[in-house]
């Protein structure tokens, strides 16, 4: 029982470095993305393009 126990503990820090891992890649990567700690937050429609919200040409 405490090794079904200590493998749900490190399977939950596996997945949270690898989310962390990701964030910080977005970070890097979209670096005008925003000031908070979620890089991913204000990425929802986005798809590459260099076009303002405004007036985007994929809509």
């Amino acid at each position: 029982m405490l090794g079904a126990f200590a493998t749900a503990i490190l399977g939950m820090i596996l997945i949270s470095c690898a989310w962390l891992a990701v964030q910080r890649f977005c970070q890097r990567r979209f670096p005008a993305a925003g000031d908070g700690d979620d890089a991913l937050s204000g990425r929802v429609g986005c798809k590459g393009c260099d076009c303002a919200p405004q007036r985007c040409d994929r809509e």
